[in-house]
């Protein structure tokens, strides 16, 4: 019985006037010493007619590209997430996000009158605004069936106050373990080291046996 060929169909949505975190325009993120390609993460503000529309416009391409590869979105595969989700994060509170990448291809990249530009602009940084153009579809892999937000191109609008992440993709909280206050009893191993009583100077001080020197 021949398998049923699945459709790869790849739907255009333009993110408009968001905030970027994350960016990996002009050389490839890197995450436990392997290389994963160009991404950056769009900013959506729910309360935004803008992005309210935008918003509606992900959910429906998203679901299409679902359909076109046999499979329901869910919490798991469906890649807009929610901001409060990682409130440790600047600009993610009250906030839609989507990460979108791009594995082969470097984005085009542009500033605000659409002319190229590269790294030395110094445009694209977290917390900077943009228009984002992404081309959505559908992918498997030995994890299951996903949504791929392909990151096509990036035009800068506006500066804005740079995010404390800065280009890092990570979270502390994820990261590190938590630490005991200040006070609290240390572990043996963790205690200075007593120095060994020897011979002191010949200031009065006490030798071995803790006799004067004369």
């Amino acid at each position: 019985m021949a398998t049923k060929t699945k459709k790869k169909n790849y739907y255009k949505v333009l993110i408009p006037h968001t905030r970027g975190a994350f960016l990996y325009l002009f050389s490839k993120e890197e995450y436990k010493g392997e290389q994963k390609g160009y991404s950056m993460v769009c900013l959506l503000d729910p309360k935004r007619e803008e992005h309210k529309d935008t918003i509606k416009e992900l959910n429906k391409a998203i679901k299409k590209a679902a359909k076109d590869g046999g499979f329901k979105i869910d919490e798991d595969n469906n890649p807009l997430k929610d901001g409060n989700d990682k409130p440790n994060l600047d600009g993610y509170k009250n906030m839609v996000f989507i990460k979108t990448s791009s594995n082969k291809n470097r984005p085009a990249v542009y500033d605000r009158d659409k002319r190229p530009c590269t790294e030395d602009d110094e445009l694209h940084y977290a917390g900077a605004h943009f228009d984002v153009l992404v081309t959505i579809t559908h992918f498997s892999n030995k994890h299951g069936d996903f949504v791929a937000v392909n990151l096509e191109a990036v035009r800068f609008v506006k500066h804005d106050e740079p995010f404390g992440g800065g280009g890092s993709h990570h979270d502390a909280d994820e990261d590190f373990p938590d630490r005991e206050e200040e006070g609290e009893e240390e572990d043996e191993d963790d205690k200075p080291k007593k120095s060994k009583k020897g011979k002191k100077d010949k200031k009065g001080k006490k030798d071995k046996k803790g006799k004067k020197k004369k």
